[in-house]
C-alpha cells in the first residue's frame, strides 16, 4: 500500500525543500571533509544501508510498531551517537513497551565493550559510582564519540527498572571494521538469546548496522545454525531520503513512522539538518544543545537566565517573539511571515539560511537559530535582550555603524559565555597563525576575505594599544562581507574579554547594564564607548584557548 500523495505541491514548499537540501549538502561536505574512515569496505557497507532506508511503503501508527515488537524476539534499534534525541527515543520505545506488555526484557548496548561486563554490572548495582565506571571502562578512549552525558538517561532508566544490561561491542585494533563488529555483536546477541530463552532482547546499535545485509543477517545465520527461532524487527531512524519524499508529498509534518520492509520501520523524530548538526557540533566541540523541539520556551529561558545574572528589568511584552531553528524552516512559507518583509529582506533571509547563519530581526521580533548548539541560541538571546532594552537601531555613519556592530557582537558573545563559559573565540595568536598558514599554503587568493580579516584584526589590535581606531576612509571601503566578518571577530574578542573581566570583578554589573541599555545615539558615541570599554579591560587575564 502506497502512501497517498498530498495535493499539488505549493511553490513555497518546493522553495523550502531546495533550501533544506542545499544546507544538507553543505553539511555533508563538512562531515565528509572532517571524517577519516579506515574501513576499506565502508562504501559497500554504506550503500547497503542507504538502499535499506531509501524508500517506504506506508506511514504507520505507533500501535503497528508495537505489534511488530511483540511478535519478535529481537528488536534492533538504530542509534545516531551524537544525537541525544536518538538515545531519548530508545528510552521512549522501552517505556512504551513496558507500559503495554510484560517487563521481561534484556538490553544489549554497542556503547559498552563486552569485556567490561563486570564493571557494567557493578555500576548498575551501584557498587561503583559513575566516575569510577567511566574510568574503569576507558569510555572516552574506547567510545569514539565520548558523549557520556547523552547516554546517562539510558543507564538511569535501566537501573531504576532493574533491567539486565549487556555490553556487546568488540575491543582491539580491528574494531573499526564494521563487518567484524557485526559478527562479534551477533555472537553476543545469540549468546543472550540462549541464556535468556524467555526474554525479549532490545539492541541499541549504530543505525548503519541495521541494514538487512549487516547485523540482522549475521544473527539470522547463527540462529539457523543453532536451530533457534529469533524473529527480528529493525527500527531505523531519520532517513534523509524518506524525509525528502515526505516533504515533497507535503506529509513530513504529519508522519512520525514509516514502514520500510516486512519487519522494518523508520522513525522520523528529527529532521536531517538537526541530525547532521549534532555531528558537526561534536566535531567542533560545540558543547550543549538547544532544545529545538520547544524553541521559543528554550530561547526565553536563556533570555531570563542572562537577565537574572545582569539584574535588569524586562519589559512586559518580552515573550512576544517568534523563534525558529534549522529543524523547522516552514516559517518561510507562511503568508503572515512574508507580509512583514520586502523581497530584498526575504532574499537576505534565504541567504542567511543557506549560509547557516543565526540572526535576529528586530522589526519582526523573529529569531532564527541556524545551529542547535546552545552557543548560537544564547548569542541571539543576548542580542534580543539588547533590543528589548534599547529599541530599534537608527541610521549611522560608516564608522559609527562599524563600532556599533562590534559592540553588538561583543554583547552576543558575552551573553553566550554566561550560558556556557567554555565557549571559545579566535584571538590575536589565532589570526597570526592563520595568516602564516594561508601564506605557506598559497591560499591567500582563494581565501582572500579570511586573509584580509586576519590582517585587519591584527592591525586593529595594534591601533587599540595606541588608543586609536580605524580611519573613516578605511571603514567606508569595506565590502559587506568583510564588514560583517571583521566586526564579528573584533566583537567576539571584546565579548570574551568582558566575560573574564566580569568574572574577576574588574567590570561591574552596572557597567554591563550600561552596555545593554545604551543606544549610543550621538555621532561618535559608539566609538568613544568602545575605546573606554577596551581601556577598562586592559590587563584582564583570560583562560587558555585550547
Amino acid at each position: 500500500m502506497k502512501i497517498k500523495k498530498g495535493t499539488k505541491k505549493s511553490h513555497p514548499r518546493q522553495d523550502l525543500l531546495k533550501i533544506e537540501k542545499k544546507i544538507f549538502r553543505q553539511n555533508q561536505d563538512t562531515i565528509r571533509d572532517a571524517t577519516n574512515v579506515k574501513d576499506k569496505n565502508f562504501k559497500t557497507y554504506y550503500r547497503h544501508y542507504k538502499r535499506a532506508v531509501k524508500k517506504y511503503t506506508k506511514s504507520v501508527k505507533v500501535a503497528e510498531v508495537e505489534k511488530a515488537i511483540q511478535s519478535s524476539r529481537i528488536v534492533i534499534v538504530g542509534d545516531y551517537h551524537t544525537l541525544d534525541q536518538s538515545q531519548r527515543s530508545f528510552v521512549r520505545i522501552l517505556r512504551s513497551y513496558m507500559r503495554n506488555c510484560d517487563r521481561d526484557i534484556v538490553v544489549a548496548l554497542e556503547t559498552i565493550q563486552a569485556k567490561h561486563q563486570r564493571h557494567l554490572e557493578a555500576f548498575m548495582d551501584e557498587s561503583i559510582d559513575e566516575n569510577m565506571f567511566i574510568k574503569k571502562i576507558g569510555f572516552r578512549k574506547h567510545w569514539f564519540f565520548d558523549l557520556w552525558h547523552s547516554y546517562t538517561i539510558i543507564f538511569d532508566f535501566f537501573r531504576y527498572h532493574k533491567i539486565p544490561l549487556f555490553g556487546i561491542d568488540m575491543s582491539g585494533s580491528d574494531k573499526h571494521f564494521l563487518r567484524d563488529r557485526d559478527n562479534f555483536m551477533a555472537d553476543k546477541i545469540l549468546a543472550l538469546a540462549k541464556k535468556y530463552p524467555d526474554k525479549k532482547i532490545f539492541v541499541l546499535v549504530g543505525d548503519l548496522h541495521l541494514a538487512p545485509e549487516h547485523l540482522p543477517k549475521e544473527i539470522e545465520k547463527r540462529a539457523k545454525k543453532e536451530k533457534l527461532k529469533l524473529p527480528i524487527v529493525t527500527l531505523f531512524q531519520n532517513s534523509p531520503e524518506i524525509y525528502w519524499k515526505l516533504s515533497e508529498a507535503d506529509l513530513v509534518d504529519h508522519t512520525l513512522i514509516v514502514k520500510t520492509g516486512p519487519k522494518a520501520f523508520c522513525r522520523m523524530h528529527t529532521p536531517p539538518i538537526i541530525v547532521q548538526q549534532s555531528y558537526i557540533n561534536w566535531l567542533y566541540h560545540e558543547e550543549g544543545n538547544f532544545d529545538w523541539i520547544d524553541a521559543k520556551s528554550s530561547f526565553l529561558n536563556i533570555v531570563e537566565r542572562i537577565v537574572a545574572i545582569l539584574d535588569v528589568k524586562l519589559p512586559n511584552d518580552y515573550e512576544q517573539i517568534e523563534v525558529y531553528t534549522c529543524g523547522d524552516l516552514g516559517f518561510m512559507e507562511l503568508s503572515s511571515f512574508k507580509k512583514k518583509f520586502s523581497k530584498k529582506d526575504l532574499q537576505f533571509i534565504r541567504t542567511q539560511l543557506l549560509h547557516s547563519q543565526s540572526y535576529f530581526m528586530p522589526e519582526a521580533r523573529l529569531v532564527y537559530v541556524a545551529n542547535v548548539s546552545i552557543h548560537h541560541a544564547a548569542e541571539e538571546a543576548s542580542h534580543y535582550l539588547k533590543h528589548l532594552l534599547t529599541g530599534d537601531e537608527k541610521p549611522r555613519s560608516h564608522k559609527d555603524a562599524f563600532y556599533t556592530m562590534v559592540l553588538h557582537e561583543a554583547i552576543g558573545f558575552f551573553g553566550s559565555k554566561l550560558i556556557n563559559s567554555r565557549r571559545k573565540c579566535a584571538r590575536l595568536g589565532d589570526f597570526q597563525s592563520e595568516i602564516k598558514y594561508l601564506v605557506n599554503a598559497n591560499l591567500c587568493i582563494f581565501k582572500h576575505v579570511e586573509y584580509e580579516t586576519a590582517q585587519l584584526f591584527i592591525k586593529h589590535s595594534r591601533l587599540i594599544k595606541k588608543g586609536e581606531l580605524f580611519h573613516t576612509n578605511l571603514v567606508s571601503n569595506f565590502s559587506s562581507t568583510l564588514f560583517l566578518m571583521l566586526t564579528h571577530a573584533i566583537g567576539y574578542d571584546l565579548g570574551d574579554h568582558l566575560y573574564y573581566a566580569f568574572m574577576e570583578g574588574s567590570v561591574t554589573k552596572k557597567k554591563l547594564q550600561n552596555l545593554y541599555t545604551n543606544l549610543w545615539a550621538e555621532e561618535g558615541e559608539p566609538q568613544e564607548f568602545y575605546l573606554e570599554l577596551v581601556k577598562s579591560l586592559k590587563g584582564v587575564k583570560r583562560a587558555g584557548n585550547v
